[in-house]
C-alpha cells in the first residue's frame, strides 16, 4: 500500500471518528461496540464504494482479511436497508467528506 492511499484512508478514519465522538483507535481496532463497529462498516463502505479501494487494500490497513470487509460492508448495506437513520446517516457523512475532500 502507497503512502497516498494509507493516508487518504487515515484522513477517512480520522473524520468518522469525530463525528462518532470516538477515538480513530476505537475505529481501526476489532472492538464490536456498536458505535464503533457501525463507524468502521461506514468507512470500509466509503472507502470502497466512494474512493474506489479494493477490499484488500482496505483490510490491509485494518489488518483483517478482505473478507472481513466484504462482511462489515454487507452487514452496513443491510442496515441501510432496513434502517432509514442509518442509510440518512451514511448519506450525510458522505455529503460532509466529499465537502472536505
Amino acid at each position: 500500500m502507497n503512502n497516498d492511499t494509507a493516508s487518504i484512508i487515515a484522513n477517512v478514519v480520522l473524520q468518522i471518528s469525530e463525528i462518532y465522538n470516538i477515538q480513530p483507535e476505537y475505529v481501526i481496532g476489532k472492538g464490536k461496540r456498536h458505535k464503533a463497529g457501525e463507524a468502521r462498516y461506514i468507512v470500509y463502505y466509503y472507502l470502497h464504494y466512494e474512493v474506489g479501494l479494493s477490499s484488500s487494500v482496505i483490510g490491509r490497513y485494518f489488518k483483517c482479511s478482505r473478507y472481513n470487509v466484504l462482511r462489515g460492508i454487507r452487514i452496513l448495506k443491510g442496515w441501510m436497508e432496513y434502517h432509514t437513520e442509518t442509510k440518512e446517516r451514511y448519506q450525510s457523512i458522505v455529503e460532509k467528506l466529499k465537502g472536505e475532500g
